[in-house]
């Protein structure tokens, strides 16, 4: 990967996970619509250890498309595939592990440990995560192709 191109996919990063946390607060949104229940179903739980697990998953993925994304040549739809679920279940074990420690450690709140993993909530943090990744890495591998915008093939007969 050239300078263009690692400048590019830093440049990129805070957009696409400004998308992520825009999705994630869709998708939280329409889920919880759809199921009739919270992200977070235990009543002890605070107002902010949502927010906060949110906050780090978010994190993970900036941390990820900003430091690791750079550094990789992504030459086959494999490598950018499996670099992508690496990522989401980076970013679920950032939501989760917030959630487990931010709640009071793994073996007083094993309930919600398990109520955690079980929603659905939790596996769109994953599924979004790596989604947005897969579209991070295409978009800097295509800028790596050609640095102007696409063309028609009777735009190079000029």
């Amino acid at each position: 990967m050239d300078a263009d191109q690692r400048s590019y996919a830093r440049a990129l990063a805070p957009f696409a996970t400004a998308t992520y946390l825009a999705a994630l607060v869709c998708a939280f949104g329409f889920l919880a619509l759809l199921f009739g229940g919270d992200p977070i179903t235990l009543p002890d739980a605070g107002l902010l250890l949502g927010p906060a697990m949110v906050g780090v998953a978010v994190l993970v993925l900036l941390a990820i498309l900003l430091f690791a994304v750079p550094g990789r040549r992504f030459r086959d739809q494999a490598a950018s595939t499996w670099f992508g679920i690496w990522t989401g279940v980076a970013a679920w074990a950032g939501y989760v592990g917030t959630g487990v420690v931010a709640y009071g450690g793994v073996v007083e709140s094993f309930d919600f440990l398990v109520t955690l993993v079980l929603s659905p909530f939790t596996s769109i943090v994953a599924l979004f995560a790596a989604a947005v990744t897969w579209a991070d890495i295409a978009l800097v591998r295509r800028r790596g192709r050609s640095a102007g915008p696409p063309r028609w093939p009777w735009e190079d007969r000029t």
